[in-house]
């Protein structure tokens, strides 16, 4: 046999394309098309390598998080992504409100256009129970529908059975007669028959489904130790990606709470195998704030310098404080080009730490 040399990393010009939506990553089975934007250049960056989107088509994505870690914010802006994307203009795209907790002021965050677009596309829903939820997907696989469906949260629903043996046994318990038995189980069986219908309908039409989970007790943004959700097992093993999502603090202003800063670790990754952890802000006037955490990225991996309060941005040929490169990126319509830039310090820090071994086979 002939000796095969080691192979070597390729220069970065070559491994990224020269687009305003530069894909970072080569995946043969994957193109941009199959991705669903999510908001934030870090997080889908994280999820996929590539800055074009986040979530896979014909998957399902599990965002789990404690409260105002921004599980419900991400996945609307997931769809406003959608409504602005070419490769999603046949969707439909759902909401199942199970909480009753979505009344985000779409117009005063995203704007004017967003709005309109949202009334015009996203439908509100709220299932009520586990079998609803499985007859709507059951549904949208027979019409063979493209579809986007956000599921908050799966927590809150419940089986019918499990409601009616609850409610017996509370006039049981009434009545003073002694109460056995469980009816916790009734609801993770459910859900494990209810993914099968949901996957089906995701899979022949290149769909996705989001389902957030709440977490049980609060997530440690430095450590992320693992709590506990509902189905968590059925969860873990039919969901593409696994995103945590914790509160890492707040956003102020002149000691006024502004906003959350919001840590995400992706535990759990088909698409590229790697875990990834970023961090962005969310802000109550304009949801996810991409610039700003993608400046942030530059500085903090040592791409652009920071000379006291000044950053160099050199790709952007902006100089200034963190504020005024905003303003100017938003101004002269550069965020193309900065997402661009930190594709490519992003590949440049994921080419750093590759073992560079030859090929074993």
């Amino acid at each position: 046999m002939t000796e095969t040399a080691p192979r070597r990393r390729r220069s970065l010009p070559a491994q990224i394309e020269e687009s305003a939506e530069a894909t970072v990553e080569r995946t043969p089975s994957c193109t941009d098309a199959d991705l669903l934007p999510s908001g934030s250049t870090l997080l889908n960056l994280a999820c996929s390598g590539r800055t074009a989107g986040a979530f896979r088509k014909k998957k399902m994505v599990n965002l789990i998080g404690d409260s105002s870690s921004g599980k419900s914010l991400l996945s609307m802006q997931c769809l406003i992504e959608a409504c602005f994307c070419k490769h999603f203009d046949e969707y439909e795209l759902y909401y199942d409100d199970v909480e009753g907790g979505c009344d985000f002021n779409i117009h005063d965050m995203y704007g004017e256009r967003a709005a309109a677009a949202a009334d015009d596309r996203i439908q509100f829903i709220s299932s009520s129970s586990v079998e609803e939820w499985q007859d709507r997907m059951q549904d949208l696989q027979k019409r063979e529908a493209k579809f986007i469906y956000i599921l908050d949260s799966y927590d809150v629903l419940d089986s019918v059975q499990a409601k009616a043996q609850a409610e017996a046994e509370a006039k049981a318990r009434a009545a003073g007669k002694e109460v056995s038995g469980s009816y916790g189980m009734d609801k993770v069986k459910r859900v494990r028959a209810l993914f099968r219908p949901a996957l089906a309908a995701m899979k022949k039409t290149d769909s996705i489904v989001i389902v957030i989970s709440q977490t049980k007790a609060v997530i440690d943004p430095r450590s992320f130790k693992k709590k506990t959700r509902s189905a968590e097992d059925a969860l873990e093993f039919h969901s593409y990606h696994c995103v945590w999502l914790a509160n890492a603090g707040k956003e102020k202003s002149k000691e006024i709470d502004i906003g959350t800063k919001t840590r995400c670790q992706v535990k759990k990754n088909r698409l590229t195998g790697r875990r990834r952890e970023v961090g962005f802000s969310i802000f109550t006037e304009i949801g996810i704030d991409d610039i700003g955490s993608c400046i942030d990225f530059m500085v903090e991996k040592g791409f652009w310098k920071q000379p006291k309060q000044t950053i160099e941005a050199h790709d952007l040929g902006l100089t200034g404080t963190k504020q005024k490169l905003i303003k100017e990126i938003e101004a002269g319509n550069k965020e193309r080009a900065l997402r661009r830039a930190v594709g490519k310090a992003w590949q440049e820090v994921e080419e750093s730490v590759r073992l560079c071994r030859k090929d074993r086979y």
